[in-house]
């Protein structure tokens, strides 16, 4: 996505580093899937108040409920409640929840002035936290809350040590307010699967005459990638460190299910299956990771860095793609805007052996600003989209990559070669469009006019103020020399934030839109 996923989640997501999703981000929450507690009831731990600015409180805690009472806050004031964490509890994992009842009445009826906060502390005193009023008011009835062990990060957008947690905090917060809240029955449970409900498509969105567009998956927000494994499944990867088995158990074409496989990474952008030996690679900050089920539970249990450290800063690694020569290829962005890179690796397209590491790395090609996305046709050209600098005019690019040669950043861009120095794009997209996800039909569920066509995911513009993009376009290539020259056109309109683009086993195209956390489907129907 153009100039880093993170920078468009700061502006428009609160931010991708602490990102938790909100009521109106998830509204199946109530729809996950929990097992029985897999941990007694934790109360039973130390209970402590403290005040400012002349706040009242007082808190107690009897063989029932945690109560704490406040009166005449004058300002701001807070208490807490802590509980040591040892066995199952201090050994947790991102697949399990934390699951407490509360209620609540203020001098205004029904807790609306609370502010509840869980605090995870591990044995290395990150603090990790959650802000429990994005489910939803607490009122003066029992309520059961569920905060998934995943959304918790601190500060620096960092989840806890799961394996080795220390505390558990429940951090209450007022402001002009008096009341008295009451929580209990506070246990872990252990995520198993989520629903997936019927959505229409959005209104305003238009496709070509003959083909029909249908929303296959939602309620993924801040969703970044989608690919399909060798059995023909769809997963999904989410920013916030989520990667998704997407299920159509009745094969209607609507998916209704979606299971946890892995969790914890930190700005997750790229998935892929290997062909055939049930490896799935996560690109994710820095880091290339090779993810199995060893076990066949359906969850990852052998997580493998293969590749760490890369550089980072305005944008990092991101999608990858197999080569016709087994070997794995992704973009790796430029650190800044336009900048010389002090890294040799920032700024190029890069491949890699299956399992291999760092040291086995070899950089194809150079000057690549921010090649969000590679892909390859069936005859083994390799094709890359760029994004172009935050505050200028120059395009963003799809650029056909080849061995050994330099693409520009940060002395050209666009048609400008630099005297012949520079290769120049097969297509340059509007300025700040961001093309992002790439894709290249191979299949014959659409006309045979499509055979060996791109399709472009455009997310649209970030720091500009003239709207583009925000849409898939169609890209038909023509050969000429070494390379090709390239047409351009429209071809799903009216998308909120489509990032990423996939062909499924059955031909039909997949778009995925980060924002409305959906993934849409396109197949031709000749009416």
């Amino acid at each position: 996505m153009k100039r880093y996923i993170f920078i468009y989640s700061l502006l428009f997501l609160l931010t991708a580093c602490v990102a938790r999703p909100t009521p109106a981000d998830d509204p199946d929450l109530l729809l996950f899937d929990f097992s029985a507690g897999i941990d007694q009831n934790r109360f039973g731990g130390a209970t402590y108040c403290a005040g400012e600015q002349g706040a009242s409180l007082a808190c107690s805690h009897s063989s029932g409920a945690l109560s704490l009472t406040v009166q005449d806050v004058g300002g701001a004031a807070y208490a807490v409640w802590r509980t040591d964490l040892a066995g199952p509890a201090g050994d947790a994992s991102p697949f399990q929840a934390l699951q407490l009842r509360m209620r609540g009445e203020d001098a205004d009826g029904g807790g609306k002035g609370l502010r509840p906060h869980l605090y995870l502390i591990d044995q290395d005193g990150r603090r990790a936290f959650v802000d429990l009023t994005q489910f939803g008011p607490v009122t003066r009835n029992w309520a059961t809350f569920t905060a998934p062990l995943r959304w918790f990060r601190d500060a620096d957008g960092l989840a806890p040590d799961f394996s080795r947690l220390a505390e558990f905090l429940i951090v209450f917060e007022w402001a002009e307010i008096a009341g008295e809240f009451q929580v209990d029955e506070v246990r872990f449970v252990q995520q198993v699967r989520r629903a997936i409900s019927p959505a229409p498509v959005p209104q305003g969105a238009a496709w070509p005459a003959g083909f029909d567009l249908t929303v296959y998956a939602t309620g993924f927000p801040n969703a970044t990638s989608i690919t399909w494994d060798p059995q023909g499944r769809l997963w999904l990867s989410q920013q916030t460190g989520d990667i998704w088995l997407i299920h159509d158990g009745d094969n209607d074409g609507q998916a209704d299910q979606a299971t946890l496989f892995a969790s914890g990474f930190t700005e997750l952008v790229g998935l892929l299956w290997h062909p055939s030996d049930g490896t799935l690679y996560a690109s994710s900050r820095a880091t290339i990771t090779a993810l199995r089920d060893v076990d066949g539970d359906g969850r990852a249990d052998e997580y493998r860095e293969l590749v760490s450290e890369l550089p980072w800063g305005r944008h990092q690694n991101n999608g990858m793609a197999w080569g016709p020569d087994g070997w794995l290829y992704f973009g790796i962005g430029s650190t800044g805007d336009i900048a010389e890179e002090a890294d040799d690796l920032s700024a190029t397209i890069v491949r890699l052996p299956h399992l291999g590491t760092r040291a086995d790395l070899e950089i194809l090609s150079r000057g690549n600003r921010n090649a969000y996305d590679v892909a390859f046709d069936a005859a083994g050209h390799l094709f890359a989209t760029e994004n172009g600098p935050d505050y200028n005019d120059a395009p963003d690019e799809l650029n056909h990559i080849l061995p050994g040669e330099h693409y520009g950043y940060p002395h050209a861009f666009g048609d400008d070669s630099g005297g012949g120095r520079y290769r120049t794009p097969v297509w340059n997209f509007a300025p700040h469009a961001s093309a992002d996800g790439i894709v290249a039909y191979e299949a014959d569920q659409f006309p045979a006019a499509y055979r060996g066509n791109l399709f472009v995911a455009l997310f649209g513009q970030i720091f500009s103020s003239t709207p583009v993009g925000h849409e898939v376009q169609r890209i038909r290539l023509t050969p000429a020399g070494d390379s090709y020259t390239a047409q351009a056109e429209p071809f799903i309109t009216g998308l909120d934030r489509p990032l990423d683009v996939a062909v499924g086993p059955e031909g039909a195209l997949y778009v995925l839109d980060y924002v409305a956390g959906s993934v849409f489907r396109l197949r031709y129907t000749g009416d």
